[in-house]
């Protein structure tokens, strides 16, 4: 919770709205990248059995 505290204090200073399009931008991302990395492995994993 504390973590929480400081994001909201480094952003004070912004809008709250860009605060969370900035928060569910990076979300996706990183949604997109975990997604991406593990179909990467499936991939690897399949060649490596055939």
């Amino acid at each position: 919770m504390s973590q929480y505290n400081e994001i909201l204090r480094t952003y004070r200073n912004k809008s709250a709205l860009q605060y969370n399009f900035m928060c569910l931008k990076s979300e996706i991302i990183y949604t997109k990248c975990y997604v991406f990395g593990y179909l990467l492995v499936l991939l690897k994993a399949k060649f490596v059995i055939q």
